[in-house]
């Protein structure tokens, strides 16, 4: 009787550890593209949320006239915190997107008027966070981000 193991029975073995590796790197990999999408949609809310803070404070920065709120500019790639004095825009804040996350429709923006006057909005917008999952967030006429 011999003492050790066979070389099939060591194949095994290291094919075994494979297979279990590569299943912890697919499930390590879905909870990274998840948490992406939560952390942008965390953001995105942050943002929406300053805009319309800022606006109903009439906080006008660097606007000197024709101060017409703060906007969220919302593309496919990033998103941007913006002040709105008359036609012009500068950006404040930006935060550009994980690999593998989007924003539908885009583009999109939503002003939010001064002194909570409401939005630019005809109607309801609801804003789609994509990656391995799909987040929602929906802002109304009046200002609600919900």
């Amino acid at each position: 009787m011999s003492k050790g193991f066979t070389l099939i029975e060591i194949l095994i073995a290291m094919a075994i550890m494979v297979v279990l590796a590569a299943g912890g790197a697919t499930i390590s990999l879905r909870a990274s593209r998840r948490k992406s999408v939560e952390t942008t949609t965390d953001k995105m809310i942050s943002l929406l949320r300053l805009a319309k803070s800022n606006s109903q404070a009439s906080k006008v920065g660097t606007c000197t006239t024709n101060f017409q709120g703060w906007q969220v500019n919302i593309n496919s790639t990033s998103v941007a915190l913006q002040l709105v004095c008359g036609a012009s825009t500068s950006d404040t804040q930006t935060f550009t997107y994980p690999t593998g996350v989007t924003a539908s429709p885009s583009p999109t923006v939503i002003l939010f008027k001064r002194l909570g006057a409401g939005t630019n909005l005809a109607g309801d917008a609801i804003i789609e966070i994509s990656g391995l999952i799909t987040k929602e967030i929906t802002v109304t006429t009046k200002g609600e981000i919900e």
